[in-house]
């Protein structure tokens, strides 16, 4: 199995230097939509309204791209990235976007050893203590009783939850599209409507029932075959080829659900006819220390997900890569804030960071399951 990516939704860390946002903050957030990238080989990726306009090789959008993540501070780096700037068909924003990241990092650079200190849940020790020795700050950590799920969930740099924010991606890939969308979800309460504005009427809550029947219900295919039994009864004894049609006003479907639940429901709405439906799956699914063999359950639906998760289907069984790529960010943000510095975007692990006034906005990526 391998994690495709889908061209015309994606949003890419790869392209993170395109979207940077300008004014944004925890109440509005302003995102350049993306034009169809037309060779996922190619780094020169057209977006409009972007801030980067001009074409680059891909070692330098590598590096551009690593020294948005705010983890490297090399001088060979440095040195690599006034290249670029230098170059003289570079236009002048251009030149303005890497000066100015070039003189954050710089800043930060030359505080790297003030002591930053921090309080992580005792649970979480083990990944706090190897994430720390892996970035170039000066890290004094001490540990609490705080609930790990809760660290994870709500911490006071992030805005929403890594669950959340893969509702809200899904939501922004679907905002220019004139679709009626219906939600499948395990997940009582009001989030879905308040992250992806769906009519009430189009959210269903799956309560174990049997699969089959649920699917073939909310695409009427019941209805649709007690309609062609009243044909029938008229056309004896002519034989009528029949397939049942699913309800015309449904095109996305968006699974909220656990893996028990998605490895369930979505075989049985394909089964039920509901093949050109275009599939979406929060995050929720990948939570689960899946096995490989539970992937071909997901084929062809579209994740919302971190992108290192995506492109490594061998993560997509750890429920702890996860955790680390929370943790990463986390710690990352924290240095930043620290050192007083205030970039608008960083390239995380988790997602594009955008960061705002009082929190972190976070986009994910967008990728299909493909065999």
């Amino acid at each position: 199995m391998d994690l495709k990516k889908y061209h015309t939704i994606k949003i890419t860390l790869n392209a993170l230097i395109l979207l940077v946002l300008i004014d944004c903050s925890s109440n509005q957030l302003k995102v350049s939509q993306p034009h169809q990238i037309q060779n996922e080989d190619s780094f020169n990726v057209e977006i409009s309204s972007a801030i980067l306009s001009s074409s680059y090789s891909e070692s330098e959008y590598k590096l551009i791209e690593k020294m948005f993540s705010f983890k490297s501070f090399s001088e060979e780096n440095f040195n690599e990235l006034d290249k670029i700037i230098d170059r003289n068909d570079l236009s002048n924003k251009d030149k303005s976007t890497l000066n100015i990241l070039r003189n954050e990092l710089l800043e930060i650079k030359s505080n790297l050893n003030r002591k930053i200190e921090i309080t992580a849940p005792n649970e979480l020790k083990e990944i706090f203590i190897e994430s720390i020795f892996r970035l170039p700050y000066n890290f004094e950590l001490s540990f609490n009783d705080k609930q790990a799920i809760q660290f994870l969930r709500s911490n006071e740099l992030f805005c929403n939850s890594l669950e959340l924010d893969s509702l809200k991606t899904i939501a922004k890939t679907r905002s220019s599209e004139n679709q009626n969308i219906i939600v499948i979800t395990n997940y009582p309460g009001d989030l879905i409507t308040r992250y992806l504005s769906i009519d009430p009427n189009y959210i269903f809550l799956y309560n174990n029932e049997n699969p089959q029947e649920f699917a073939a219900s909310i695409l009427e295919i019941t209805k649709s075959n007690e309609r062609f039994k009243k044909i029938e009864r008229l056309a004896v004894p002519i034989n009528i080829e029949f397939t049942p049609r699913i309800r015309k006003d449904l095109e996305v479907m968006v699974f909220d659900a656990d893996h028990e639940v998605q490895k369930k429901l979505i075989p049985a709405f394909k089964y039920n006819f509901a093949n050109k439906l275009i599939y979406y799956s929060s995050i929720n699914a990948l939570k689960s220390n899946l096995n490989k063999g539970d992937l071909i359950d997901y084929e062809g639906v579209n994740f919302s997900a971190p992108q290192f998760y995506l492109q490594d289907s061998n993560l997509l069984y750890k429920e702890e890569a996860l955790k680390n790529g929370i943790v990463m960010d986390w710690l990352v943000l924290k240095a930043i804030k620290e050192l007083n510095s205030s970039p608008k975007i960083v390239n995380g692990y988790t997602g594009l960071l955008i960061v705002g006034n009082t929190c972190t906005e976070r986009l994910l990526s967008v990728s299909k399951l493909e065999t």
